[in-house]
């Protein structure tokens, strides 16, 4: 397991805003994907998220 950065709360709250960052990015291309592939429609996904 790796180990949580050591420092300050501020850089460890930095830290981890990064890492939120770059999963964020990754499912926004994974539900793009998906919507090109036709697995589901933007509408599906939306009303789905939406509830």
């Amino acid at each position: 397991p790796r180990q949580a950065p050591s420092g300050s709360p501020a850089d460890l709250l930095k830290s981890v805003e990064e890492v939120q960052r770059k999963e964020v990015a990754a499912l926004k291309a994974m539900v793009e994907l998906l919507i090109e592939k036709g697995v589901f429609s933007r509408e599906e996904y939306l009303a789905k998220v939406k509830r």
